[in-house]
């Protein structure tokens, strides 16, 4: 009977982890249209991607694969923070080769769409991307863009 509780355990267990990386695979799934939104993937581009794979520790075999078999995730990050997150992830990716093509803004709008977004909150992040050294900003500074929405 203990025997079973224990593999009933380990099999949820491993049912999170599947899910958590199935969630991982949608965002990294997101990440490549944004890339291919131009019809070019340029190198810095990769190099984007296997970076945010580390950071989200996906297996590099799970995101070549991903690549590889273009099999493609529909479902968007369930929590409001996640959503955030990823629209940053996908605004990088946009602006990772210095060019910002009609496609790829039509494509970032839809998903801040999809996402609940506001998309007066998109051009803000944008225009803060833009002006901050690095082109980065803070958890703090997307958290205060995105708080005017629920004003």
């Amino acid at each position: 009977m203990q025997e079973k509780t224990y593999n009933n355990m380990d099999n949820r267990r491993k049912d999170k982890q599947l899910i958590k990386l199935e969630k991982k695979l949608e965002q990294l799934s997101q990440l490549i249209n944004m890339a291919k939104a131009d019809r070019i993937f340029k190198k810095i581009e990769y190099k984007f991607l296997y970076e945010i794979a580390l950071v989200m520790q996906v297996p590099i075999e799970k995101l070549e694969a991903l690549l590889e078999n273009k099999i493609e995730y529909n479902r968007l990050p369930s929590t409001r923070e996640e959503r955030i997150i990823q629209i940053y992830r996908l605004t990088l990716m946009m602006m990772v080769d210095g060019i910002i093509t009609d496609e790829e803004m039509v494509l970032l709008k839809n998903y801040a769409l999809e996402m609940k977004l506001h998309p007066e909150s998109i051009e803000m992040m944008l225009k803060r991307i833009k002006s901050s050294k690095g082109g980065m900003l803070l958890p703090a500074q997307l958290q205060q863009i995105f708080a005017i929405q629920n004003n």
